[in-house]
């Protein structure tokens, strides 16, 4: 599966955690098989964070099975129009976070992910991206029914997401 460059255009100081990023975006824009890894012009987080959100976000949504191979580091940054060092360390973090594994002389394969933080910690999380959700809506006017149509709509296009 190819990766492919899209870039998006946040407000000037935008600086979102990824768990706002996931939920801005499937709520105002489509994601589909073409748009693999979005390097996002004006964003605060740097490109390698935004490359480790985007991988995320499709081993998260089942664009990437377990047991695809990602791109080799020079090929991802070749795609991307990036330093080497940059995918090197988002695919360094991919490592530390347990979504992928290295198979020596073969590259890197998605595998399993496994819940890493508590309870606590993902509550803590869901209520901060929802708290930001309202405060970037309040100001368009829609009713509390439109957005929650919207948000129930967007969801039930994800997987579950449940995780043992």
């Amino acid at each position: 599966m190819p990766f492919v460059l899209f870039f998006f255009q946040f407000t000037e100081n935008s600086c979102l955690s990824f768990e706002v990023y996931v939920l801005y975006h499937y709520l105002w824009y489509t994601i589909d098989d073409n748009h693999m890894i979005q390097i996002v012009t004006g964003d605060a987080r740097p490109i390698f964070k935004q490359i480790v959100d985007g991988i995320r976000m499709q081993i998260m949504t089942g664009q990437l099975a377990v047991g695809a191979k990602l791109p080799s580091v020079r090929g991802l940054s070749v795609q991307l129009t990036v330093n080497t060092n940059t995918v090197a360390k988002a695919y360094s973090e991919l490592l530390s976070h347990g979504l992928v594994e290295s198979r020596k002389g073969l590259g890197l394969f998605v595998i399993q992910p496994k819940q890493i933080l508590s309870d606590q910690e993902r509550e803590q999380r869901l209520d901060k991206a929802v708290d930001a959700l309202i405060h970037e809506t309040i100001g368009l006017s829609f009713s509390h029914d439109d957005i929650l149509q919207l948000v129930t709509e967007k969801l039930s296009k994800l997987p579950d997401g449940k995780t043992e």
